[in-house]
């Protein structure tokens, strides 16, 4: 919290930091390939570029600040003193964006550099001896020539032979018109030639493990730079953050309350951006557990995160996106959320989800901080109620652990009278026009339904299917007890209407209001009644 607190009041420290982390290359993946032995001259260079950054990195911090806390100043005392090793590799590499066919800088080997002279040049050395010959013989016309068999040889036509020094110009082959020569000189540079590309390798291959050497010799070293530029931008980070997004300083102690104001989702807001709800939650010895009822879609879920995000980012040192938080220490966090399977080991949707809830049930604590997310809707409605019935029992009975449980298992909120640390919750809803509008505001209260067939119509299921739900809805609400036999006539009775309602709507639509006259608008009129 110190370090973060640091980098909220010393932004421009932060700013002129975070340019430098822009640059900053990924260190720890090149030392690993150095350590496996897989890396090559370009991870070389990632390190040296990285340890040059960290060196500008420390001296920005001793320049611009110099009432550096504690916590930074350790951080910073990690990140210099690798000098020689910059200088080292500085020395021996060229830059990555340099020409690649060369790594190794000129001046750093010299046998490196007579060798790449030679490749580099070969064709000017072979124009060069070939002049020298012909001043030495006085044949203006001397050739020294290469094919794949003889390699390179001394060429002068049959009239000019007499003048090559045979001492010194060895005879080769003579052909029609021309006869061919080699020298030692020029056999040497031949043997220089063939074999250059492969001193070269060889020759960068042993520098560039003298290098890595050194690079693993300083491997504890520069994994402690990699941590500590690694914190500074985490710390930096989460303040830059905290000015961007409004965030609060939680206020952390060893209690048991749970208080936020104005608590928001730190990923959903990003999304929502002016438009997200902001919501309150306090969660005390009084209101251990907070059951939640609620529509569909009305936030319920959101709000359970949110309060599990920002416990997480109080606890890790940073600033929270709320307006006040007061928090007292979570030992461990647990939630049951979302539906999944594992049907590679056997496990069905609702055996993952009572696998986690058993894993929360024994292992949470008193000062753990728990949210539930419909327990117990992977099975039927009766076992469902059953299984979260006694999932709160127990949590306030035995753990006694502030928990978030939400529910559209409205029958759960009996349990309030039974059990003294339950509060009821719900999400606010307001109905306009015939129309559901959600608030995604929580208050103290009961839901008195969770609007799932609203939800089916938002999300754009056929109307006839919506009318029956409906329909079916409206029977379970009154009690009445549902007969299968029945209820598929009066499906198909109702299915039935809408088809004859599709063929009404039809026809109107076909209707041309301004060329009908008064007879004929009787008629089709007359149709219509007939047809309803």
């Amino acid at each position: 919290m110190r370090q973060n607190h640091f980098f909220y009041y010393a932004k421009e420290l932060g700013d002129d930091l975070r340019k430098y982390l822009a640059y900053f290359p990924d260190i720890q993946r090149a030392l690993a390939k150095i350590f496996i032995n897989k890396a090559t001259f370009k991870n070389l260079n990632t390190i040296k570029d990285g340890l040059k950054i960290a060196s500008m990195i420390s001296e920005l911090f001793r320049i611009k600040h110099s009432k550096l806390t504690d916590g930074i100043n350790a951080i910073i005392s990690q990140i210099f003193g690798y000098s020689q090793l910059v200088d080292q590799l500085e020395e021996a590499l060229k830059q990555s964006e340099e020409d690649v066919t060369r790594p190794i800088r000129v001046g750093y080997n010299k046998q490196l550099d007579e060798l790449y002279d030679i490749k580099d040049n070969s064709h000017q050395k072979i124009s060069d001896m070939r002049d020298k010959y012909r001043e030495k013989t006085g044949v203006a016309n001397l050739k020294i020539v290469k094919n794949n068999i003889f390699g390179y040889f001394v060429e002068v036509t049959s009239m000019n032979a007499s003048k090559m020094e045979q001492d010194f110009f060895v005879h080769k082959q003579t052909l029609g018109n021309v006869v061919r020569y080699f020298t030692d000189e020029l056999k040497h540079l031949e043997d220089v030639l063939l074999n250059c590309d492969n001193k070269i390798e060889s020759l960068e291959k042993h520098i560039f493990e003298k290098l890595c050497e050194q690079v693993k010799a300083h491997f504890d070293e520069i994994n402690l730079v990699v941590t500590s530029i690694a914190n500074l931008d985490l710390y930096s980070s989460l303040a830059e953050l905290a000015h961007e997004k409004n965030y609060a300083k939680p206020q952390v102690h060893d209690g048991d309350s749970f208080e936020i104001e104005g608590g928001r989702h730190p990923v959903v807001e990003n999304y929502q951006k002016d438009n997200f709800i902001p919501n309150s939650s306090n969660i005390n010895e009084q209101e251990k557990i907070w059951l939640i009822t609620g529509p569909n879609m009305a936030g319920k879920s959101t709000f359970l995160r949110q309060n599990a995000l920002i416990c997480i980012l109080a606890q890790m040192g940073s600033y929270v996106p709320a307006t006040k938080v007061n928090l007292g220490v979570v030992d461990k966090m647990f939630s049951r959320i979302g539906a999944a399977d594992n049907l590679a080991k056997g496990e069905s949707t609702f055996m993952v989800e009572m696998l986690e809830t058993a894993y929360i049930l024994n292992n949470a604590t008193q000062k753990s901080f728990v949210i539930l997310d419909e327990i117990g809707r992977g099975t039927s409605t009766h076992d469902g109620i059953a299984i979260a019935w006694a999932v709160l029992e127990y949590i306030h009975n035995k753990t006694n652990c502030r928990t978030l449980f939400a529910t559209h298992y409205h029958e759960l909120v009996q349990l309030k009278k039974h059990l003294k640390n339950i509060a009821t919750y719900t999400m606010e809803i307001k109905e306009w026009n015939n129309e559901i509008i959600f608030m995604h505001k929580i208050r103290r209260g009961v839901a008195d339904s969770s609007y799932g067939v609203h939800v089916a119509q938002l999300a754009g299921l056929p109307t006839e299917v919506i009318k029956i739900a409906q329909n079916i809805l409206s029977r379970f609400e009154n009690a009445v007890t549902l007969d299968v036999q029945k209820e598929m006539q009066y499906t198909a009775n109702t299915n039935s209407t809408a088809s004859k309602e599709s063929e009404i709507v039809e026809m109107l639509k076909h209707v041309d209001m301004n060329s009908t006259t008064l007879l004929k608008a009787h008629e089709i009129l007359c149709d219509l009644k007939k047809k309803l």
